[in-house]
């Protein structure tokens, strides 16, 4: 078996895979981070413009940079079938894991590389910096970098949880990163890089176990199921595998209070929400990014905008639960007209709706104590949004 080989096939595989799904979103994909990196690059001109003390500028990148440093994930393309066909061959597969570890270095490290172009004009606002320097720092990052891709493989042999092997990791990496930022003398700069290369010596001499086959697949199915899900924001992916938590506290609260409505298919889509990773989990992250920036936008108009536009995203993005229960043909089965399924699942983003409309103004609210501008955000997100989600449900298609 040549495992260089085997290597390069799945590797055009992924590659032409991600192509496509990508081609599809292009257009979306393109506006929507025109839009992330212009409100993000003029906040952040802004913070240049007034950026705060020189040690707490230093100990913020420190622990960016610390968490890129830390931050490992080994894409392997391993498939559930190698558990069974691969296993035999393992001792030949140095070639394809080789190949594996220098890919995640290289996407890893193009990661690393922005967040240091992020960070140098920060750093040039609280310190000199010259280019010997920005080449020398991004070198002694790559090095550490590798080195965090190298032990995190050398330590996945282990069975046992890695909690402890990362905060190890963590700790060193933002000791290096803050002496490097700190341009402190060579002998404190290359006491963690002794540290890590003992490390790496052990690792390297200990005795190793075999590889872990059964957490390397998760892992790639988790990086899949990332990927996927970010592709579902902008289009329908069939291969999201949806993960499902029994959540019986929540599922026990909206029981009672759903049933006085007497409407079956609301209980159905609210249950499936609560019980989903990929909605519940969403919408949440959705909540505290928004009201993230709606706390440090200046001024009122900015924050209304904003509250309006994400406000609309935060429900536009539910839709994909109409489409939930797509292979589920019991739901057919009920005696309730097709009518009474959309308006019960509109009577769902409702809800979500009044919810999410009710953070947005509380955080307006807090930041800007006037209750003309509170009633105006607040009345404005109860009658535009709903028109606007009440024309793409009776767009919806029941197959």
């Amino acid at each position: 078996m040549d495992g260089h080989q085997l290597w390069l096939e799945r590797f055009h595989r992924h590659i032409q895979r991600n192509a496509k799904y990508l081609s599809l979103i292009g257009g979306s994909l393109f506006y929507a981070f025109l839009c992330v990196f212009g409100i993000g690059g003029y906040y952040y001109a802004k913070l240049l413009q007034a950026p705060p003390s020189k040690e707490t500028s230093i100990l913020c990148l420190s622990l960016l940079l610390s968490f890129i440093l830390t931050r490992v994930r080994l894409r392997t393309f391993v498939k559930d079938a190698d558990l069974v066909f691969l296993l035999a061959a393992e001792h030949r597969l140095a070639p394809y894991f080789r190949n594996s570890l220098l890919y995640s270095f290289f996407i890893q490290w193009l990661s690393l590389c922005i967040a240091v172009l992020l960070a140098v004009p920060l750093y040039k606002k609280i310190g000199t910096t010259d280019l010997f320097f920005f080449w020398n720092a991004l070198f002694l990052l790559s090095v550490v970098k590798g080195w965090n891709v190298f032990i995190h493989w050398l330590w996945y042999h282990h069975t046992e949880k890695g909690g402890i092997r990362y905060m190890i990791r963590f700790v060193l990496n933002m000791a290096f990163s803050y002496f490097l930022l700190q341009r402190a003398s060579f002998y404190l700069l290359i006491v963690p890089l002794l540290v890590m290369l003992l490390i790496w010596i052990y690792s390297r001499h200990t005795k190793q176990s075999l590889i872990h086959w059964e957490r390397l697949i998760q892992q790639e199915h988790e990086q899949d199921f990332i990927f996927y899900r970010f592709l579902n924001l902008f289009t329908d992916i069939p291969q999201v595998i949806r993960k499902v938590k029994p959540r019986m506290l929540l599922a026990a609260l909206i029981k009672k209070p759903i049933e006085q409505t007497k409407m079956p298919f609301l209980y159905v889509y609210t249950l499936a929400f609560i019980r989903g990773n990929d909605y519940l989990g969403l919408y949440v992250r959705f909540l505290l990014i928004t009201s993230i920036l709606l706390t440090y936008i200046q001024g009122f108009p900015g924050k209304y905008a904003a509250a309006l536009v994400f406000l609309y995203l935060s429900s536009l993005q539910m839709l994909a639960l109409w489409k939930h229960f797509y292979t589920h043909a019991i739901l057919e089965l009920y005696p309730l007209t097709r009518d009474s399924r959309r308006q019960s699942f509109f009577s769902f983003l409702l809800v979500l709706t009044l919810f999410s409309n009710t953070i947005f103004s509380s955080v307006i609210a807090a930041t800007i104590p006037k209750p003309s501008y509170i009633l105006l955000s607040f009345c404005s997100g109860i009658l535009l949004t709903p028109l606007l989600l009440y024309r793409r449900v009776k767009k919806l298609q029941y197959t």
